[in-house]
C-alpha cells in the first residue's frame, strides 16, 4: 500500500526524485488506481478525474518515448513540471491547497526515509 502511494506521489509531486529513477511508466490499471486515490484525497469531480487520467496517460506515453534519448533525464524533468502545471490548472483553490500540503508531506516523508 505504501509502495503504491509512494509511486503516485513520486509521479505527481517531485521532479528531483524522478531524475534519480530510470523511468516510471504506468499501465492503465495503475493510472486508474492513481486517479482514484488522488480523487479521494483532493475531492476531485468525475470530470477532473477523467482529465487527470488523460494527463497521466499522455505523460506515461511521453516518458516511454524518452527512454532511448541521451538527455532524457532533463526532458523527464520538463515533462513532470508540465504535468504538475496541468494538474494544478484542473484544481480549484481548495484543491490546490490540499495538493501543496500533500506534496509537502510527501517530501518530508522522503527526507525522513533517507535519514534512516
Amino acid at each position: 500500500m505504501k509502495y503504491i502511494l509512494s509511486i503516485i506521489i513520486i509521479i505527481l509531486l517531485t521532479s528531483v526524485l524522478f531524475a534519480q529513477t530510470d523511468s516510471l511508466q504506468l499501465n492503465e490499471d495503475e493510472i486508474q488506481t492513481l486517479v482514484d486515490k488522488i480523487g479521494v484525497k483532493l475531492l476531485l469531480s468525475d470530470n477532473q478525474k477523467d482529465e487527470l487520467s488523460q494527463l497521466l496517460s499522455a505523460y506515461s506515453s511521453n516518458v516511454k518515448k524518452l527512454e532511448s534519448s541521451n538527455n532524457s533525464e532533463e526532458k523527464k524533468k520538463e515533462l513532470l513540471a508540465d504535468l504538475d502545471e496541468k494538474i494544478q490548472l484542473l484544481l480549484d483553490m481548495k484543491q490546490k491547497m490540499k495538493y501543496e500540503i500533500l506534496k509537502q508531506d510527501w517530501l518530508e516523508s522522503i527526507k525522513a526515509e533517507e535519514k534512516d
